[in-house]
């Protein structure tokens, strides 16, 4: 068994070809601010040189509004999935979650949809998806963190308790992709706080508080190393808790005005992420934090292109190329599509771990391999494992997708609450190192 976790990372480890470094992009997505106009653009799409084309409210390409936060990939990591308003000129209004495409610039489905006001959910801010690939997000209505059930099309709520006297929005909510469950912060005019919810929303924990008022915005996001970053909207000074700390810190750059932050893939070489300006002119920034005061890169900036409003989130595009989606009790379809389905027909081996997601791998390149290798690492970097994990070695179909399968129904409810770490890599006989691409880590909480 050791023999073959070697064998299985020395080949992981080889130099690797510069296809994932750090700051660089597929495509971003931008969502703005109506500020009460239905004429001003919801939507933005930023091609790889950086080049933007927004898309406006109620028109063919978008025909919904909203102030747009909270843009999530779906499972096949290439839609996206967006919150709007249909029908908002003529009430009454139905409030949808739309799956949009980016690449036709069109809505290809609803997930779901119902009156607003009184439905099952009002508010949804900062849309994620689990690890049953059903969407999640805060009502901040409701004062719930919701969960759309995709196999049974129902909403289900838990209240959470969020410190402040006020909660209009949370200052990031995000799946835990190392640990599962949920992490995200209270956006109240007073105190702020970070917490974690459990995958099944049983319990509730405070990571950290500020004492002070920070004015938090909307977005959030854990980074590689766990350090937690938060937007701070009009010059708020709290924006990171260190990983394994209960206190926020000030600001990492000198720019106190982010709308919004977005991770970049775990894989890259290093740490950083996107992020979104209030200021004017609004801007696009890659920001490095690897460096102190971290370093932001403007990539778009409304001095040189058109933008319509505040920019409330960016969401790079191909963003989760390794999801699960519960298909039955205790059973889910693996989705694999590394780098927008540019690796057709190439070999692949997406791998399990009870270990857990670190300490990761650092190949030579400086990308990560979030995978802690254990008996179970070594027997599915061979091959499936049936009829447990399936489909999990192969070839990459003609768009460059995959889809295996994880069947615990076997066990019954003995394995609840076990977390399964996946991760992998995609293999490429012509380039250097053989490795073409690390596909980010993901984590799957059992349970029926």
């Amino acid at each position: 068994m050791a023999r073959l976790t070697s064998i299985v990372f020395v080949l992981l480890l080889a130099t690797s070809a510069p296809a994932q470094v750090a700051g660089s992009h597929a495509g971003l997505i931008l969502g703005y601010a109506n500020v009460g106009s239905t004429t001003v653009s919801a939507l933005g799409v930023v091609t790889t040189n950086d080049v933007l084309t927004n898309y406006s409210s109620m028109s063919a390409a978008w025909p919904a509004w909203g102030n747009v936060w909270g843009i999530t990939h779906d499972v096949d990591n290439e839609t996206v999935l967006v919150h709007g308003f249909l029908e908002y000129a003529n009430p009454p209004q139905t409030y949808a979650v739309l799956r949009w495409d980016p690449r036709t610039a069109t809505v290809v489905g609803t997930v779901w949809s119902g009156p607003f006001g009184t439905g099952a959910v009002r508010n949804l801010t900062n849309l994620a998806l689990d690890g049953d690939g059903d969407l999640a997000s805060f009502d901040s209505v409701l004062g719930q963190l919701v969960v759309f059930d995709r196999m049974t099309a129902q909403w289900s709520g838990v209240r959470i308790p969020l410190v402040g006297a006020q909660n209009h929005g949370l200052g990031g909510f995000v799946w835990d992709r190392i640990g599962g469950g949920f992490v995200y912060a209270s956006a109240p005019t007073g105190q702020q706080g970070l917490y974690r919810t459990s995958h099944d929303r049983a319990t509730t924990s405070t990571i950290a508080v500020a004492t002070t008022s920070v004015g938090a915005g909307y977005g959030g996001d854990l980074l590689q190393n766990g350090d937690w970053l938060s937007s701070s909207r009009s010059g708020a000074r709290y924006l990171s808790v260190a990983a394994g700390t209960s206190v926020w810190s000030a600001g990492p750059t000198g720019r106190t005005s982010f709308w919004d932050v977005t991770a970049e893939k775990f894989a890259a070489p290093g740490r950083g992420y996107w992020a979104t300006s209030v200021s004017t002119p609004q801007d696009v920034v890659y920001v490095d934090a690897r460096t102190t005061p971290h370093t932001a890169v403007t990539r778009v900036s409304s001095a040189t292109q058109s933008m319509p409003s505040w920019i409330l989130e960016v969401a790079p595009r191909h963003a989760r190329d390794l999801a699960t989606q519960r298909i039955g009790t205790r059973m889910w379809d693996v989705h694999v599509n590394p780098g927008g389905g540019r690796f057709a027909g190439r070999s692949f081996v997406v791998a399990a771990s009870l270990a857990g997601a670190r300490p990761a791998a650092v190949l030579p390149d400086g990308r990560e391999l979030f995978l802690r290798p254990d008996p179970l690492t070594a027997l599915t970097a061979q091959g499936p494992l049936p009829p447990y994990f399936t489909g999990n070695v192969g070839a990459l179909d003609a768009r460059g997708r995959a889809q295996g399968r994880i069947d615990l129904s076997r066990f019954g409810p003995a394995v609840d609450g076990i977390v399964v770490h996946l991760c992998g890599v995609v293999l490429d006989p012509s380039a250097p190192s053989g490795i073409a691409w690390v596909l980010d880590p993901w984590a799957l909480v059992v349970g029926a």
